[in-house]
């Protein structure tokens, strides 16, 4: 929209449409880093890799929301440019300014819904009850922590060779919850990165727009009514960033909990195993047992693998909406 009133002088114009220029540029800076953020399923493990398609999405769709709102500043900036244009072509007689009161509450307005969701999603309401009790004190396992501990791998270094065909059901199952946490929380950190941006664009944005509150003019209440929105728009922006990087973090937390409590499982398995073959005469006397040990660990394993789907496909229902 133009101003095309007297008030406020050419100059004023001339250095608020350079302001909101700037606003135009730093929000299409954010929108392309968003576009270069890029989930990888195998960063989750390939049980749980389905998650990173839920924050693929959402990404994309921050992405697009960052530059739409971007566009609408161009917009703005277009036509305070095109406003000073035209003033400088008109004779600059002063003209006296009118009082004009107006809140700047108008400008302060921090929309709180995403506080909820946000809540939501730190609180942990979403997890299976049949995992709660594997979080409490969880570190999160390093890249290479992941990649190296495999407790399954001290039975052929105990001449035990013969018992890697039937232990891999639950070696399986580990391979399918290594995935690489670095990556994640690098994405996570990048996400928040964003959201912190954002939010320092929207105070930047508040503090143009002070000024502009005294400016008189119909013209002035529409734009600052337009105003008001992309600040709330931008907070929206804001909310959806962290939310993200939260789900990330949530969900790299969770699938390292489940898969520290299967590798437990599983070395507990190994020296299991380890004592049946002591014990036992021959390997073939030993299969039965060792057949029924691994079967009870692979579904114990597979149980909290399933669990921890059915937490990840609430904790995605909660971020996609």
């Amino acid at each position: 929209m133009r101003f095309d009133g007297p008030v406020p002088d050419v100059r004023t114009l001339e250095a608020h449409a350079a302001q909101i220029s700037t606003v135009r540029l730093r929000l299409a800076a954010v929108g392309s880093a968003c576009r270069e953020l890029r989930w990888d399923d195998a960063s989750f493990g390939s049980l749980s890799g389905w998650i990173a398609d839920a924050l693929e999405r959402v990404t994309v769709r921050q992405a697009e929301l960052v530059e739409y709102v971007a566009e609408n500043f161009a917009l703005f900036a277009d036509d305070l440019w095109d406003s000073v244009a035209a003033r400088e072509t008109i004779a600059d007689d002063p003209v006296p300014a009118p009082v004009v009161i107006r809140s700047p509450q108008i400008l302060q307005r921090s929309p709180a819904q995403y506080a909820h969701l946000h809540a939501r999603i730190t609180d942990g309401e979403w997890i299976d009850p049949a995992l709660t009790p594997l979080l409490p004190g969880v570190p999160l396992p390093t890249r290479d922590m992941l990649l190296s501990a495999d407790p399954l791998a001290v039975l052929p270094a105990r001449g035990l060779d013969w018992t890697t065909s039937y232990v891999d059901p639950v070696r399986g199952v580990l391979r399918g919850l290594t995935g690489y946490p670095v990556v994640v929380a690098a994405q996570a950190a990048a996400l928040h990165g964003t959201a912190a941006d954002l939010h320092a664009v929207r105070s930047d944005l508040q503090r143009t727009l002070r000024p502009v509150l005294a400016w008189p003019g119909r013209d002035v209440d529409q734009y600052l009514g337009l105003m008001t929105h992309n600040l709330d728009a931008i907070a929206g922006l804001v909310g959806t960033a962290t939310a993200i990087a939260l789900c990330a973090e949530a969900a790299q937390a969770l699938v390292a909990a489940v898969r520290g409590h299967v590798q437990e499982r599983a070395a507990a398995l190994a020296d299991q195993v380890v004592r049946l073959a002591d014990d036992a005469d021959s390997p073939a006397h030993a299969v039965p047992a060792l057949t029924v040990a691994v079967a009870e660990c692979h579904r114990h394993a597979l149980r909290q693998v399933a669990a921890l789907v059915s937490s990840l496909t609430d904790l995605a229902e909660l971020v996609e909406r």
